[in-house]
């Protein structure tokens, strides 16, 4: 039996919780960048003080905005990149070996391929898109390779379009008979239900 959209959901909800909380439970381990730290609570009290005496138009606001933005990204590529290889280990390994993440564990259901089980490029298909790792990854390979004005319309670009992969992604759920969204049929998967075994 398909697996439906809130259970497909509740079960993404849990996996995101779990690995946010792995993520900043080792994040605690790194050193703590105070020079960027100082570098936001400054921006934060003189763009206040800017704004408030009608010293900052909204556009010098932006820009300086952007600025602050492309630096962090630049300073935490490292974080960035190791939050991109933790979650591609916590979905694409568990659903390899497990053919189910913790969430999926819990709600009872699995990923299957297709015709067999789900290979590791499938599964690596899948996380692209559905945890926008795709995205994650255009926007640090662009802090790297870009200034900070073609950072930020990038930054833009991608924004909107993670917003309507969302949309679309969670209108095939909804409407689509088979329950398949586009990470199902980009990576030849689909989501179903596991029987649970009767004592």
């Amino acid at each position: 039996m398909k697996a439906g959209f809130l259970r497909r959901l509740g079960a993404y909800i849990i996996d995101i919780i779990l690995l946010s909380l792995f993520l900043s439970f080792l994040f605690s381990f790194f050193p703590e960048n105070k020079e960027l730290r100082e570098l936001e609570n400054d921006f934060l009290i003189s763009t206040e003080n800017a704004l408030t005496n009608n010293e900052l138009s909204s556009d010098e606001f932006i820009l300086e905005y952007e600025n602050l933005n492309y630096k962090i990204a630049r300073e935490e590529n490292f974080r960035t990149l190791f939050s991109i290889v933790i979650t591609f280990l916590y979905f694409v390994g568990l659903q390899f070996y497990k053919g189910q993440t913790l969430g999926k564990k819990v709600l009872g259901i699995k990923i299957l391929g297709i015709s067999s089980s789900p290979t590791v490029f499938q599964l690596f298909l899948r996380s692209l898109i559905i945890n926008n790792l795709f995205f994650d990854l255009m926007l640090l390979l662009s802090a790297l390779l870009f200034n900070s004005k073609i950072y930020a319309d990038i930054n833009v670009a991608v924004s909107g379009l993670q917003f309507l992969f969302a949309i679309l992604i969670i209108n095939m759920l909804l409407y689509r008979k088979d329950k398949r969204g586009l990470h199902d049929l980009i990576a030849h998967t689909e989501v179903v239900r596991v029987e649970r075994s009767k004592k």
